[in-house]
């Protein structure tokens, strides 16, 4: 699997994406520090927690890359956010309705 990279300096994020299935993560530069959105290449927390691979992937080796990236891309490991959680929803709770407010 290759992966490719790209940074846009204009809008402050950065997105990988894997090819060819094109997992992508985003980060955005916040007030409280830089954040990832991992969409598809983290489901649950638990992932992250316990470096484990989602389920739903051909190439283990690799979607452990992507989280090891994400970490050195967040500020901070709270930063990063997983695709699938609710829990997403407990830790980051305003404005609600099913909105989340990373902060």
């Amino acid at each position: 699997m290759v992966t490719t990279e790209r940074l846009s300096t204009a809008s402050g994020s950065t997105r990988a994406d894997d090819t060819p299935l094109r997992r992508s993560m985003s980060a955005c530069a916040r007030p409280s520090g830089t954040a990832i959105i991992a969409s598809d290449n983290m489901y649950l927390y638990e992932n992250l927690e316990k470096h484990a691979p989602i389920a739903q992937t051909f190439d283990a080796e690799s979607n452990l890359k992507a989280q090891d990236r994400m970490k050195q891309i967040a500020s901070r490991p709270d930063l990063i956010v997983p695709g699938h959680d609710p829990a997403v929803f407990v830790k980051f709770p305003k404005p609600g309705n099913g909105v989340a407010r990373i902060q």
